[in-house]
């Protein structure tokens, strides 16, 4: 998984409307919504969640590599590598959150990452932890 912080995850761009995202990915295995009230499709390659707008709010994808600059990070270095190049991490529900990147993690959920737009990050903020 490639993420341009705050702007998008492979071709994926953050505020796409939810046809193009079905236009780009095809039809996705389900759709529902999330306990915050999102529309989530569900693809093999992950979840991508929009906001009450109809725009691409968030996704997460099942990764055991994460290219963040050029960088290739394996999950498991995931927090090690973020404390190191982002000052600025913090914790939020049990999640590790980078500002710098965008991005946030269970460190103790397999390999989930979840990468979201700059608006969303005051959000992650609200949940800190530490």
């Amino acid at each position: 998984m490639r993420i341009e912080p705050y702007k998008r995850v492979d071709a994926i761009e953050f505020g796409a409307s939810r046809d193009l995202v079905v236009a780009s990915l095809g039809k996705p295995m389900r759709e529902g919504r999330t306990r915050k009230g999102m529309v989530e499709l569900e693809y093999p390659s992950g979840f991508y969640r929009f906001n009450a707008n109809s725009l691409l709010a968030e996704i997460s994808v099942d990764t055991p590599v994460v290219e963040l600059d050029t960088m290739s990070v394996p999950f498991k270095n995931l927090g090690a590598f973020l404390r190191n190049q982002d000052h600025e991490t913090f914790e939020a529900m049990g999640f590790i959150v980078s500002p710098k990147y965008g991005i946030a993690f269970d460190p103790h959920d397999a390999s989930w990452v979840t990468a979201f737009p700059q608006e969303s990050l005051s959000l992650w903020r609200s949940f800190t932890t530490r």
